[in-house]
């Protein structure tokens, strides 16, 4: 049952962030600070590569394996 509500409320959510992103969309408004927007945007990519390159070997199977 829990599942149940956890999926609903995910789908709703999901739905809700969709169409909010599509408004922003068609409605695009300027930007104030393009420098901040641009270091936000770097460092967000920069966590996300740590991250990648620190759970790359965290895989629990492994194809090329056959131990």
């Amino acid at each position: 049952m829990g599942a149940f509500f956890n999926g609903i409320f995910l789908l709703a959510l999901g739905v809700t962030i969709f169409f909010q992103s599509l408004e922003r969309f068609l409605r695009a408004s300027p930007v104030d600070d393009a420098t901040l927007m641009l270091i936000m945007g770097c460092v967000g990519f920069a966590l996300n590569i740590i991250s990648a390159v620190l759970l790359h070997g965290q895989c629990s199977h492994n194809y090329l394996d056959e131990s």
